[in-house]
């Protein structure tokens, strides 16, 4: 067990505190499969018996039977789901608090719009705007408008939370994004790369309040057809924030309003702000729901059909969300089917995400992309060897045709899951690359991510570089000089 926790190139390890036969404490480490004990030397932790705790590796020195480490920290009593949660953060090297010098730049971050915030930003706060997330989402980061032109168009906009507008680089706040990547989502918990402040604040894209945005407009005509995009920096004032449920409510051509109006609430205690409920909305204004809603989705079921017609993976399969009371124990568990109201969602982002890289592709500017490389043959040989096992027949998987067809056969299959899963580990991971080198799930040439900058560094990134091609130069970030005169 020493010469494995030496070998992961760190000294600190999660471990039981038990009480020897001989009445002295040791910390047996988790998930060892040797019973290999640590002698616990100068423990100040308070730690008692049966706690899990996180331990540093001492020493171990000959002839001493056993080696020694030193308690750095007691999560709790063993089995306890809030001792479990701190297991998981320590495992992982997670923090769910902030450094103090990063806390005092955030504390400068204005809380709201202000006047000067929006000079030189497209006005889009008169444009009827939508945001549409889970159930329990804290914060929220894109939203739809639409807007009929008067030549018979649509003019549909993605608009995305301008965290660079907030995190300048360099900043405290930047080097600590960057150093965490990515928000840690864990059940009923989310470890966030920013500050709450910023990203469940002035950066979440709440109902009723003005934001800065950054936006992908897109004009589309008869047929779907996409005619123009434009990218913009804007403000906005979300209308309404929706849960995927409510929006599939409205999406339904068998509830009529009342219906809508009677369907229970989102619990407040799951999500960061539901917004006025149904309940409480005049006939006008679920009117305007139900209208934009289904304008939407005719545009994006359209957009969906020819991906996939394109060779794109149909990869849906059911979710299980696990909601939690306050001390972390399981409360719901929800299965959650992608249907209408969630693709109408991807359907967007994924053209918000391929539109920003090929116009930075266009452009020649460095960028970070999302790729996704081409499967190895064999590995799909294999694939089609082992479904076979299970009664379903394929051609040959190189072809897309055929790999959507055996996606098909799997979604009706009754180990599903199982299948499901021996699919995905018969593909290549997608990673982060700094060359447009393609997505193969998506069958897209450019892909990029952008529109998650709150929880993603590199969509943070994109952002800055689609700033800087609008602008021509870096727009100052609101209250920099004072940040840099603390």
């Amino acid at each position: 067990e020493v010469s494995k926790i030496l070998k992961r190139g760190t000294d600190e390890f999660l471990g039981f505190l038990r009480r020897s036969p001989g009445g002295k404490n040791q910390v047996f480490p988790e998930n060892s499969r040797l019973p290999l004990p640590f002698k616990v030397s100068g423990d100040e932790s308070n730690a008692r018996h049966g706690d899990k705790v996180l331990a540093k590796f001492h020493r171990w020195d000959g002839p001493a039977p056993l080696p020694s480490c030193r308690i750095l920290r007691a999560l709790g009593p063993a089995g306890d789901p809030m001792t479990d949660h701190l297991g998981i953060l320590a495992a992982y090297g997670l923090s769910s608090t902030f450094p103090e010098k990063v806390l005092r730049e955030a504390a400068l971050t204005p809380d709201h719009v202000r006047p000067s915030d929006r000079k030189g930003r497209r006005d889009f706060r008169k444009t009827f705007t939508l945001t549409i997330d889970p159930l329990d989402a804290r914060d929220f980061d894109d939203a739809l408008s639409l807007r009929s032109l008067p030549d018979g168009a649509l003019e549909i906009a993605v608009h995305i939370a301008d965290v660079s507008a907030y995190v300048p680089p360099g900043s405290a706040l930047d080097k600590e994004a960057r150093r965490r990547g990515n928000s840690t989502y864990l059940v009923g918990e989310v470890v966030p790369m920013l500050p709450e402040n910023l990203s469940n604040g002035v950066c979440s894209l709440v109902e009723g309040e003005e934001r800065l945005v950054k936006s992908v407009v897109f004009r589309f005509g008869k047929g779907a057809k996409l005619l123009k995009t434009e990218f913009a920096e804007g403000v906005i004032l979300s209308d309404k924030r929706l849960t995927y449920e409510q929006a599939g409510l409205f999406l339904d051509e068998k509830r009529d309003l009342p219906a809508i109006r009677s369907a229970k609430p989102p619990e407040s205690r799951y999500s960061g702000n539901p917004g006025k409920a149904l309940a409480d909305l005049p006939d006008p204004a679920l009117r305007q729901i139900r209208t934009t809603l289904r304008s939407l989705w005719k545009i994006a079921s359209a957009l969906r059909k020819r991906r996939l017609k394109d060779g794109s993976l149909n990869l849906d399969s059911p979710e299980v969300k696990i909601l939690v009371d306050a001390k972390g124990r399981p409360e719901r568990i929800l299965q959650i089917q992608s249907d209408e109201s969630h693709h109408l969602i991807e359907e967007f982002m994924l053209l918000a995400n391929e539109s920003v890289a090929k116009e930075l592709r266009k452009r020649k500017l460095h960028a970070i992309h999302r790729a996704h490389p081409e499967p190895d043959p064999e590995k799909l040989d294999e694939l089609r060897h082992f479904v076979s096992l299970f009664g379903i027949s394929c051609g040959d998987l190189n072809h897309r045709r055929e790999t959507n067809k055996l996606l098909d056969a799997i979604r009706r299959h009754p180990l599903a899951q199982v299948l499901r899963i021996k699919f995905l580990r018969s593909l290549k991971q997608a990673c982060y690359r700094a060359s447009p080198d393609g997505h193969y799930g998506l069958a897209k040439k450019d892909y990029l991510h952008f529109t998650s900058p709150i929880r993603r560094y590199a969509d943070l990134v994109v952002h800055r570089i689609l700033a800087r091609l609008l602008h021509k130069e870096r727009r100052p970030a609101p209250q920099l000089d004072k940040l840099e005169a603390t």
